[in-house]
C-alpha cells in the first residue's frame, strides 16, 4: 500500500482500501471517522493529506514555550511526542504519564483529573 501512495496510483490504493474494508465494518467506521475532517471520501486522498501534516520544516521555529505529553501507551502516535520535543528550541517540557498512574493511553484517556492537573500546573508557572 505504501508503494501506491508513492507511486501516486490513486485508482489501485482505493480499490485495495475498499476491498480490505468492505468486510471489516469497524476498520471502514473508523476510516471513515478519521477522514471527515480532511472532507475526503477517498482513502488515497485522505492518506496524501495526512502525510503532508508534519512540523518537521517549523518546529526549530516556534519560539512560544511547548507542553507535551507523552503516555506510555500511545497507541496512535508512538515516539512522536519524544520528536516534536527533540526538534524544539523554545522552552519546552514533557510529561511523561504511565499505566500505573491510569495515564498511560493516547490522550491520557483513563485518567483526565490527573493529565489536567499537570498541564494547568505548568500553565500556572509559564503564565505569570
Amino acid at each position: 500500500m505504501r508503494s501506491l501512495l508513492e507511486a501516486k496510483d490513486k485508482s489501485t490504493f482505493d480499490q485495495y482500501m475498499e476491498r480490505g474494508t468492505a468486510s471489516n465494518a469497524r476498520a471502514r467506521g473508523l476510516l471513515s471517522f478519521r477522514m471527515r475532517p480532511f472532507g475526503m471520501t477517498s482513502f488515497y486522498d485522505a492518506f496524501q493529506a495526512v502525510q503532508a501534516y508534519n512540523l518537521a520544516e517549523v518546529a526549530g521555529q516556534i519560539r512560544c514555550p511547548m507542553l507535551l505529553t507523552a503516555p506510555e501507551g500511545e497507541e496512535f502516535f508512538p515516539g512522536q511526542a519524544q520528536k516534536l520535543y527533540d526538534a524544539l528550541h523554545c522552552p519546552k517540557m514533557i510529561v511523561r504519564f504511565t499505566n500505573e498512574q491510569g495515564a498511560g493511553q493516547h490522550c491520557e484517556v483513563a485518567a483526565p483529573g490527573y493529565r489536567d492537573f499537570c498541564i494547568y500546573n505548568w500553565l500556572d508557572e509559564v503564565l505569570v
